[in-house]
């Protein structure tokens, strides 16, 4: 077949043409108030009444019962208009508004008041005695904060009583009336008619449903050992009454269950027996250790002096402190059974000179003291420091009348060049230990108050004080420190990059002692943190 010797390609497809067909504007129902009077004067309003005013008109629709109209539409020169049920505002986002854009320009006046005869009226928030108490005067001032709620009073008409024959006209008019309910302050008013409350009332009501709920639930706990008695509720009261009688219940069924055992199973010493025994505790007729033999005597001695003018023997002092230590709640129990100092005391003798963020001298000299036995390779000790998370107050210290809990680092210069604008409360406080190498030296020499956790260059600043006081003043030999992978600490070890060429491995590892160069310093990640990491990432 014959064919062309230049191909052509096909033709580029038209550009479709889409026809806009242009929506027709809607039409006005009314121009101007003058025409929406005209128009009501020509319709049949059923119970509805207008009136006619200067600028603007008004329909009422009365029910009989109330003194307020039920349904008020007041329509202005501008053909904006406004409902109002039983004197409350519509709400601006009401849906009645916002499908006509609050104008009757296109809206017939037949449509509009069959709409609002068509929706039911909300019953507000149901009066529980929670809400009662949060409720609030619409014309007062408002104190409760979000999601107020506010009383709707409705005066009722009053009936007239023709049985009474007092008065000179017979009749007697029955006392002033109102209808009350209890509305959040964006109450819709309107709903569909499927539904009886608005979807704000329903959210309060289910709120304080909650909340009563929850005071039901606190009402029956029994009240803790400290609590005021003043101000707690009754039926708090009774409950904790009805515990301590329970308790009481069963404590004298144990009692009996004792005596009851006693008398089946005991055994009556005679009376040469009981003052062998007497005797074998006050003369120490038996082999005991140092230790024992002080603690008889010193429980014979206190067991018949006064508990107010008691004097402990300092070794005694020790050994409740150390067991005080060791177990709080074990001491309280042994309390009941020996004369041992209370818990007071033993804070008057822990607390030699009272404790503040920073390196102190008191600090320093008992450090001194511990480890001036110390020589050769018992000196080199390591640094540990870590931080925790305390609780953030502020607390007024009486022996130093400060007020204390803000952020401290030891020197005011550095304190306040770390934070902007004011100096925030603390959060976290961070404490260096010093741990000997070659002994069982645990000393905490001082500790620190931050705000969050501290950044590498405060920990720098920090580290080096105390390794400028171990090396300077007490003669400790510091060759290690140690801290958890932190990031601020890994940053932290970082920072020491220049001071040695360790561009070979890549890793900062040690550093020189600033202190001490001939000494090298070298940086540790406790091991037991890096386990639990480890742990937590399988």
């Amino acid at each position: 077949m014959p064919y062309r010797v230049h191909d052509v390609s096909d033709p580029t497809p038209r550009r479709p043409i889409a026809r806009v067909v242009e929506r027709e504007s809607k039409r006005a129902k009314h121009l101007s108030l003058k025409s929406i009077v005209g128009n009501l004067k020509r319709m049949a309003l059923d119970q509805w009444k207008f009136d006619e005013q200067e600028s603007l008109v008004k329909l009422h629709l009365f029910d009989n019962e109330h003194v307020l109209p039920k349904f008020e539409v007041v329509i202005y020169s501008s053909l904006k208009f406004r409902v109002s049920i039983f004197g409350w505002d519509l709400i601006q986002s009401h849906p009645s508004y916002k499908q006509n854009e609050q104008s009757v320009k296109f809206l017939s006046i037949r449509d509009l008041l069959d709409t609002l005869e068509s929706h039911t009226l909300c019953c507000g928030v149901p009066k529980l005695s929670c809400v009662a108490k949060t409720v609030e005067d619409p014309s007062g001032p408002q104190t409760s904060g979000k999601n107020i709620i506010v009383r709707h009073t409705i005066p009722v008409v009053k009936v007239a009583n023709e049985n009474f024959a007092g008065s000179a006209c017979g009749v007697q008019l029955s006392p002033f009336k109102v209808c009350t309910f209890f509305r959040t302050e964006k109450c819709e008013m309107l709903c569909q008619p499927s539904s009886h409350i608005c979807s704000s009332c329903l959210a309060a009501n289910e709120k304080c449903l909650r909340e009563l709920e929850k005071k039901n639930l606190t009402s029956s706990t029994p009240l803790p050992k400290k609590a005021p008695l003043s101000v707690s509720p009754v039926p708090r009261l009774v409950a904790t009454i009805n515990q301590y009688r329970l308790e009481c219940k069963q404590l004298e069924q144990r009692i009996k269950q004792m005596e009851k055992e006693i008398y089946t199973y005991g055994m009556k010493l005679s009376e040469g027996l009981e003052n062998d025994i007497t005797s074998i505790i006050s003369k120490h007729s038996v082999e005991c250790s140092p230790h024992m033999k002080l603690f008889w005597e010193q429980q014979k001695k206190h067991f018949t002096a006064n508990p107010k003018g008691r004097r402990y023997h300092p070794q005694f002092v020790r050994f409740c402190l150390s067991l005080h230590a060791k177990s709080s709640s074990a001491y309280k129990e042994l309390q009941d059974v020996l004369a041992l100092p209370s818990e007071r005391t033993l804070i008057n003798y822990k607390n030699v000179f009272k404790p503040k963020p920073g390196i102190h001298k008191d600090k320093i000299h008992q450090l001194q003291n511990e480890v001036s036995c110390y020589s050769g390779c018992q000196r080199f000790v390591g640094v540990i420091f870590d931080e925790m998370k305390i609780k953030s107050s502020l607390v007024f210290n009486k022996h130093s009348e400060e007020i204390v809990g803000f952020t401290d680092l030891g020197d005011p210069a550095l304190t306040f060049s770390s934070f902007e604008d004011e100096q925030p409360v603390a959060t976290t406080v961070i404490a260096f230990l010093i741990r000997g190498l070659m002994t069982s030296l645990k000393f905490v020499l001082c500790y620190f108050l931050t705000s969050g956790v501290a950044t590498s260059f405060q920990i720098f600043n920090l580290f080096w004080q105390v390794v400028s006081v171990l090396e300077l003043k007490v003669d400790l030999w510091c060759v290690a420190a140690t801290a958890d992978g932190g990031s601020p600490n890994r940053k932290f070890f970082k920072l020491h990059k220049g001071l040695q060429d360790l561009s070979h491995t890549g890793v900062t590892y040690y550093t020189i002692n600033i202190f001490a160069p001939e000494r090298n310093l070298y940086f540790f990640a406790d091991v037991p943190h890096l386990i639990k990491t480890t742990r937590n990432c399988l």
